[in-house]
């Protein structure tokens, strides 16, 4: 974990987990890069605004360009290190009513997400982000179970 915190943080999303209904997803998204939370309803929510995000920061560079026949935003070029508004310490300070993980996004080939999540020091790689739904409802499951 501490080489994404050196190398990438902007690539990291904080997820705090409020809520978990199965696939229903809800609570707070924070990146180094927004100066505010994202608050969401849906896990798919968080996925599509940080893409944004991240093709505003130009890094993870998208490996396509999209197409739509609403104006996109304006996909800006690569930055190596894209400017922050906090550090990962003050993210990591932010904790879910449920849980918290830490996704680092590696890359974004093939219209989907590479990376890994963070959860309890323990990382769990993914290739695509259905991986990673698959991921956090397999943790959530387990953690919900346990509260049980």
């Amino acid at each position: 974990m501490n080489k994404y915190i050196n190398s990438i943080p902007f690539n990291m999303i904080r997820l705090c987990i409020d809520s978990y209904n199965g696939y229903k997803i809800t609570g707070k998204a924070y990146n180094s890069t927004i100066s505010e939370c994202i608050d969401f309803m849906d896990i798919y929510e968080v996925i599509l605004r940080m893409d944004r995000v991240f093709d505003h920061n130009g890094n993870p560079l998208s490996s396509q360009i999209r197409r739509s026949f609403h104006q996109e935003d304006t996909v800006y070029p690569y930055q190596n290190k894209p400017s922050t508004f906090v550090s990962y310490e003050e993210l990591a300070k932010h904790k879910g009513k449920i849980a918290a993980f830490d996704i680092v996004v590696k890359g974004r080939r093939n219209s989907t997400w590479q990376g890994c999540v963070f959860h309890k020091d323990i990382e769990y790689t993914f290739s695509t982000i259905l991986d990673m739904i698959k991921i956090l409802d397999s943790l959530l499951k387990s953690y919900c179970s346990q509260l049980k």
